[in-house]
């Protein structure tokens, strides 16, 4: 067997040293994994949408309200359905305007009541409404500024809206032979 020169054996030594430590590093990056995830989000906006009767009406004839020859003291009803057929749910309110095509401004003469929920009693210029749902809205007058009527009403939900109309027992002359159109406009606002 022969002999290394002095000098040769560290050098074979270091050599196979750092063959070794390079070797396992290589065997080590070897062995490392790698996984990957994702999470995704999609955003859209809801929808309010108000109908009004059976139909899913955007407007809507109210002749169930229409009279001639109102006396005083006498009132007439009718209920008109309130829907939200939208995505979310919304509250609503109700504005009444009216015209007074001659004069007489019967539209201020007359009593309205506005009830959520109500029902009717009664019948022709004796028909009042009964048992809503929330606190009426009674006042003087056809026309005033917006209401809010009714809670909050989910998707997909309905709700009677009892409307009452009168002539106060104590109206005055000049009312007589009076007309006036109302028209009522509801308005939904997202919750």
């Amino acid at each position: 067997m022969r002999r290394l020169r002095p000098g040769a054996r560290d050098r074979v030594l270091a050599l196979l040293a750092l063959g070794t430590v390079l070797g396992l590093g290589a065997v080590g990056t070897m062995a490392a994994w790698t996984d990957d995830s994702t999470a995704t989000s999609t955003f859209s906006t809801g929808s309010v949408t108000l109908r009004l009767t059976g139909t899913n009406q955007t407007a809507a004839a109210f002749g169930e309200l229409a009279v001639a020859n109102l006396a005083p003291g006498r009132t007439i009803a009718a209920r008109i359905l309130v829907r939200n057929r939208g995505t979310l749910p919304f509250s609503y309110t109700l504005a009444i305007a009216a015209t007074n095509p001659d004069n007489r401004d019967l539209r201020a003469a007359l009593r309205t009541v506005v009830m959520p929920g109500g029902t009717i009693s009664g019948s022709g210029t004796s028909a009042t409404c009964t048992s809503g749902t929330s606190t009426p809205i009674d006042r003087v007058g056809l026309a005033g500024p917006a209401v809010t009527l009714g809670n909050q009403r989910a998707a997909g939900t309905d709700e009677w809206v009892c409307v009452q109309v009168g002539l106060p027992t104590d109206a005055a002359s000049s009312v007589q032979s009076a007309s006036t159109k109302a028209t009522l406009t509801f308005t939904a606002t997202s919750q």
